[in-house]
C-alpha cells in the first residue's frame, strides 16, 4: 500500500544569483566595471569599464564595446557610468586636452562621440559623480579645483557643450570633495561630500542652481558614517544613503529630510554583513537596495536589502570571488530582478556584471489528504516550481506541469517534495 506524499521543508533560495558577463573574457574587453547600469528602451543595459563603454542584452548576450577611451584627448576613465536621454552622457576622470577630466557623449549605437568639455585646472577638475540632466543642461562635480581651497566644485554645461560655468566652489574643510552624483529636487540638487580632513567626517549638502549657494544639511560626526563616496536617492522629503565608513562600523545606511531634520541611521553595518559602502542606494517599493564592497563570508563584498523604516535588514548575496568581488556599482532595478557589477573577481580577475532575481520568501507548502495515495498540494508564490524524490535526500526534479493547486498521485510507499525558485 502506497503512502500519501510528504512535504519536506522548502529549502529554496530566496533570491537567484546569476553572473552573466565575466569582463576580460573573450569578446569582453576592458575590465573594472565603474558607475551606475542603465536600462534602454531597446532593451540594452548600458555601462561602461574603467576604459570602455558598454552595452549588453539582460542574459549577458550582445555584448557590444561602444567606445574605447584613448586616454588622452578622449578622456580616461569613465567612473561614474553613464545617464541615458536619447543619447548616452558621462564623464571621465581624467584625458581630455588638459588632463584633468572630460564630460563627453555617445549615441547608443556608438557613433557621434564628442567632448563636451575639458577640464582646466583654473576651472575644477576631476569629475567622478555621475551627471544629472535637466532639460538641456547637465549638472555634476568636480573632486579637486575649482578656486579657494580647491575643494572641488559643482559645474553645469549645455548638452551642446556650450555655456560652461561653475555654480558653487567647495570651501568648508568638513565639505569637500564631492565624489558622488546628486538627485534633483526643482532648482536643488542634493548631494555628499568626502572628508579627509582633521575638521570633518563629509556633509550631506543641496546647492541651489539658480543663486549658487550651498546648504549642509547634515554634518557626520564619524559615528554616524564618515568618508562619504555614494550618491543620494530622495523618496518625497526624504534623502538616503550611504557612508563608506563609521567609527562604530564598516559604513551606515542613513537617512535626513530634505531640510535637513530628522536625521537617523538606519543601519551600522558590522563587517560580517558588509562594509566600505561606496555606491548609492537603490529604491523601490520602500525597500533600499545596496552593496558594500568588502566584508560578508568570504570578505568580498555583499548585495543587502532594508526597509525605510530601518527594519527587515537583510543580506542578499555574499559574494565569493570566482562570482565577483567588490561590488561598487548602484544596483539597478529592472522588473523582479536586480542588476550591478562588481570591481573585481571572476574568472579573469577583471570584475563582472550581474543579476539577482528578487523573488521573496519562500511560501508554504500545504497539503490535504485526497484518498490514501493521492493529495493536493497548495502554494502561494507562482515564482516556486514544484520538485519531487523518493526519498527526503534525494534527486529532487521537476514536476512537469505542476501548479497550484496540485493534486499527486504517489505510486511507490512515499514521494517527498519541495518549492525551487524559477
Amino acid at each position: 500500500m502506497a503512502y500519501i506524499a510528504i512535504a519536506t521543508a522548502i529549502t529554496a533560495r530566496a533570491e537567484l544569483f546569476t553572473t552573466i558577463v565575466d569582463f576580460g573574457a573573450p569578446n569582453r574587453p576592458g575590465g573594472t566595471p565603474a558607475g551606475n547600469l542603465l536600462p534602454g528602451s531597446d532593451g540594452m543595459i548600458y555601462g561602461a569599464t574603467a576604459g570602455t563603454i558598454f552595452k549588453v542584452k539582460a542574459d549577458g548576450s550582445g555584448f557590444t564595446t561602444l567606445k574605447s577611451f584613448n586616454g588622452s584627448s578622449d578622456g580616461q576613465g569613465p567612473a561614474a557610468g553613464v545617464i541615458l536621454s536619447g543619447v548616452l552622457y558621462g564623464t571621465t576622470t581624467g584625458g581630455g586636452i588638459n588632463g584633468f577630466g572630460t564630460v563627453f557623449k555617445i549615441n547608443t549605437s556608438g557613433t557621434g562621440f564628442q567632448v563636451l568639455k575639458s577640464f582646466a585646472a583654473a576651472e575644477c577638475k576631476y569629475p567622478t559623480g555621475s551627471l544629472v540632466l535637466d532639460r538641456d543642461i547637465l549638472y555634476g562635480t568636480t573632486t579637486s579645483g575649482g578656486g579657494g581651497f580647491g575643494s572641488g566644485a559643482v559645474f553645469r554645461v549645455k548638452t551642446t557643450g556650450l555655456a560652461f560655468s561653475v555654480i558653487y566652489v567647495f570651501s568648508d574643510f568638513a565639505t569637500h570633495s564631492p565624489n558622488s552624483g546628486f538627485v534633483q529636487s526643482g532648482n536643488t540638487i542634493f548631494g555628499t561630500a568626502y572628508s579627509v580632513s582633521n575638521d570633518g567626517f563629509g556633509s550631506v549638502f543641496a546647492v541651489n542652481t539658480e543663486v549658487s549657494g550651498c546648504t549642509i544639511l547634515h554634518y557626520f560626526n564619524g559615528h554616524d558614517g564618515m568618508n562619504l563616496i555614494g550618491g543620494l536617492v530622495r523618496d518625497g522629503n526624504a534623502l538616503y544613503g550611504v557612508s563608506s565608513a563609521a567609527i562604530d562600523g564598516g559604513g551606515t545606511v542613513f537617512k535626513v529630510n530634505t531640510d535637513g531634520s530628522a536625521f537617523e541611521v538606519l543601519k551600522t553595518l558590522n563587517g560580517n554583513d558588509g562594509g566600505y559602502l561606496t555606491s548609492g542606494l537603490t529604491l523601490t517599493n520602500g525597500t533600499l537596495y545596496g552593496t558594500a564592497a568588502i566584508g560578508g563570508s568570504f570578505n568580498c563584498g555583499t548585495v543587502f536589502q532594508i526597509r525605510t523604516n530601518g527594519e527587515e535588514f537583510k543580506v542578499l548575496k555574499h559574494f565569493t570571488g570566482p562570482d565577483g568581488a567588490s561590488p561598487e556599482s548602484v544596483l539597478t532595478v529592472i522588473g523582479d530582478t536586480l542588476f550591478g557589477t562588481t570591481w573585481g573577481g571572476g574568472a579573469y580577475g577583471k570584475g563582472t556584471m550581474f543579476k539577482l532575481k528578487l523573488v521573496g520568501n519562500p511560501p508554504l507548502l500545504q497539503i490535504a489528504r485526497k484518498s490514501t495515495n493521492s493529495g493536493i498540494l497548495t502554494w502561494t508564490n507562482a515564482a516556486f516550481t514544484l520538485q519531487s524524490a523518493a526519498t527526503a535526500a534525494g534527486v529532487y526534479t521537476n514536476v512537469p506541469g505542476a501548479t497550484s493547486p496540485y493534486t499527486n498521485n504517489v505510486t511507490g510507499r512515499q514521494n517527498f517534495y519541495r518549492l525551487v525558485a524559477n
